[in-house]
């Protein structure tokens, strides 16, 4: 996997869920696909935007990672 963007999630962060959708600090949007669910509250934690090598997307990340304090970074598949 490889970093193609860090930020933060913009505003308040509340964790994990299917659909849920994640305004980053950059105005992109993202929805979550996969059907992870986890609370969490943070503000304006620490994003990144990974995607993996060779996967025939450049320019189009698949995995959205947010840091969560002690909980560490959590990676969810998103789409735009």
């Amino acid at each position: 996997m490889e970093t193609e963007w860090e930020g933060h999630v913009a505003g308040i962060f509340e964790g994990y869920r299917g659909g849920r959708v994640y305004e980053l600090s950059d105005g992109r949007r993202w929805r979550q696909e996969s059907n992870t669910s986890e609370y969490v509250y943070r503000e304006r934690p620490k994003a990144r935007l990974i995607r993996e090598r060779g996967s025939g997307h450049p320019g189009r990340p698949i995995a959205l990672a947010a840091t969560m304090g002690r909980l560490g970074l959590r990676v969810v598949t998103c789409g735009r």
